[in-house]
Formats: C-alpha cells, sequence, structure tokens
C-alpha cells in the first residue's frame, strides 16, 4: 500500500474546470507528492485537457456525443486506482483549501480511533463563476477561499420536517419533480458535543475515506446517474459508516444544474446520439435503478448484501424506500404529468415491469 497517499476520482463532462481543479489539488495539497488522480474525460469535441505538467494523473478518455454518466464514468475511473491508502471522490469544478491533504487525514484518522470503517462526507461551501470573466469567487461574494463556512448534515428528502419543507406541494416539487429520487438534503450542522455527526447519505461531490471502499463498494454499470443514493446504502451494509466534519477542505461550483455552462450535460439533456439516445434516458434508468436497489430489488455485488442489512439500514436512517416510491406513484396516478420526474420514472418502470 502507497502509505499516506491519496486517490482522487474524478468525472468529467465538457468540464471546463477541470484543469484548475487539478492544478488546486496538486498546489493546495501540503504534501503534493502523494497525490494521485484518477480522472474520467468525456469532451465531445475531442479537445481534452492536457495534464502533461502535474505529476501523478492518469486518465481515461471517453469519446461520443452523449455522456456515459455521472456513475459509470466515476466507475471507470475507479478502475485507475493504484493501492492508494486513502480515497477522495469530487466534481470536476473544484477549488482546493490550502492543507486539505493533511486536514482529511487528520479527521479520518480521528474517526477511525473508534470507528473500522469512516467516511467523510457531506455538502461542501460552494464558489460562483463569472461566465464572461471567468472569475470565481465564494458563496459569501468574495475570495476568501481560506474562511470558514457553515457545514451541513445530509438528511432524506423524505422527511420534510427535517429539511424544513412542511408544505405538501413545495415538497412533492422537492422530491418528485426534480429528481424523483429520495436523495440526500441540506440540514445545517450543529456539532455541539464533537467535531463530526453521524449521517446515513453521501455527497457524490464530496466523499473521502480509505482506499479498502475502491474494492468493497462497487460503482453499478447500469446506474449512470443519481448513483449517490445507492452508494451510501453500498457502503453502510457493508461495515462503512458516514459522518460529516466541522472543517471544511474544497469548494464545489455552483453549477445552477449545470444550466449555466454552455456545454454541460444538462444543456445537452436531449440531444441524441447516432443510436437515437440522449441522455435523458440514462437518467431515467438510472432512476429506476437506483429504486431497484434501494427497495431491495436487487441485493449482492451492487446492492445491500442481504435484505435483512437493507432494513437494517433503512431503521438506522429513517428511511423507508418502499413507502417512498409507492407515495410517490401514487401521486402520479392522481395528478397526472404535474410533477415531471416522477411521471417518467412512472412510465418507465410500468413499461420493463408491467
Amino acid at each position: 500500500m502507497k502509505t499516506n497517499n491519496i486517490f482522487i476520482n474524478v468525472a468529467s463532462y465538457n468540464e471546463e474546470d477541470l484543469f484548475d481543479t487539478i492544478s488546486t489539488a496538486f498546489g493546495k495539497a501540503s504534501f503534493p507528492e502523494n497525490i494521485y488522480v484518477g480522472a474520467c474525460l468525456q469532451y465531445t469535441d475531442n479537445e481534452y485537457p492536457d495534464f502533461s505538467l502535474f505529476p501523478n494523473v492518469k486518465t481515461i478518455k471517453v469519446e461520443g456525443t452523449v455522456g456515459v454518466g455521472l456513475g459509470i464514468a466515476r466507475g471507470l475511473a475507479s478502475t485507475l486506482y493504484d493501492n492508494e491508502q486513502y480515497y477522495l471522490q469530487i466534481d470536476a469544478h473544484t477549488v482546493f483549501k490550502s492543507g486539505w491533504d493533511s486536514t482529511l487525514i487528520k479527521n479520518y484518522n480521528e474517526l477511525n480511533k473508534t470507528v473500522d470503517k469512516p467516511i467523510i462526507s457531506s455538502y461542501v461551501p460552494y464558489y460562483y463563476k463569472d461566465l464572461e470573466s471567468g472569475k470565481k469567487i465564494t458563496m459569501a461574494k468574495n475570495e476568501d477561499w481560506e474562511g470558514y463556512y457553515t457545514s451541513w448534515s445530509l438528511v432524506s428528502k423524505s422527511s420534510p420536517d427535517a429539511i424544513g419543507m412542511q408544505d405538501k406541494e413545495n415538497y412533492y416539487n422537492f422530491a418528485y419533480n426534480i429528481e424523483a429520487l429520495d436523495s440526500p438534503a441540506a440540514k445545517i450542522a450543529n456539532f455541539e458535543n464533537s467535531n463530526y455527526e453521524e449521517q446515513y447519505f453521501i455527497a457524490g461531490h464530496f466523499l473521502f475515506t480509505s482506499g479498502s471502499f475502491v474494492k468493497d463498494v462497487k460503482y453499478d454499470p447500469l446506474l449512470a446517474y443519481h448513483e449517490e443514493n445507492a452508494i451510501a446504502m453500498i457502503a453502510w451494509t457493508r461495515g462503512y459508516r458516514i459522518f460529516n466534519m466541522k472543517d471544511h477542505v474544497l469548494w464545489t461550483r455552483a453549477m445552477y444544474a449545470g444550466e449555466d455552462s454552455q456545454n454541460s450535460w444538462k444543456r445537452k439533456y436531449t440531444e441524441k446520439d447516432e443510436s437515437g439516445e440522449c441522455f435523458r434516458d440514462k437518467v431515467i434508468r438510472g432512476t429506476l435503478r437506483n429504486k431497484d436497489i434501494l427497495t431491495g430489488k436487487v441485493i449482492g455485488e451492487y446492492g445491500a448484501p442481504t435484505l435483512e442489512l437493507l432494513n437494517k439500514y433503512e431503521l438506522a436512517a429513517k428511511v423507508n424506500y418502499k413507502e417512498f416510491y409507492a407515495l410517490m406513484y401514487d401521486t402520479v396516478e392522481k395528478t397526472g404529468d404535474r410533477y415531471f420526474a416522477a411521471k417518467q420514472l412512472y412510465d418507465l418502470d410500468r413499461k420493463i415491469n408491467g
């Protein structure tokens, strides 16, 4: 094992900030010689960034007008892992803070004193990018990249009270119309008695743990998108425990669902490839695959090891996936296409499974 080394998994689709992301990963690290990057690159114009200036960067290039999907791209990037001690998953539009590597390892080792397989994950402070000048500013509209900001816990969207959304119509729009998935939502963390809070969900744009994660938790080749919703359950049922932390070490770009970047997957959501498939089709299939994994239809390598462990996870996380999807489908049957994402999932499920 490469002791104290960190493998960074980055998936990129037409990502204009990737060079800067990797630059700050090395430039802001306490020990840049210990940083290794595995990146899956998807650029529809075949103009790939040049990382020859950086040590220890390996890439996989994927061609095609429609991306393979975030979950699959992360899975491909993970194949570049080479026995590094630690594993970090980020988005391709990230700004690191000074000493981020030392801070993460320190927090991980502190948790590891009492937890066998800790994962550190949460939503992180975000930054904006001016589309004309390219200038980046923080969520506080300044350039204080080393400052402290409120940290978040991750809670379930199926808990309206926990996310401060008691109004039923607002909740339906949030939980059914955006993703049609019981994915994580943000709640302000208090850290009253500790630098950490245990939680039961992960953020795809910031996940730090041991390198063994790559071997223990498999990226499903059928899960093109929304993979973070299943990964938390799969990891937990294999002995991992998930925490946020008070220290934050990086920023992620506020992308307005990707629409502020002209070449993002969101802008190309309905653009079809030579087979007639568009990215929206992959997102819907990924949403259905999540449903199958989270409701126990899929057991084994890409799901919970057993239904008993899935049930234990639901009790710990205070979620009930079967109930969530049953209520959502009942709402679709009553309201038709009012909640677009939920209706898409419903129709695909009925088409495939009857």
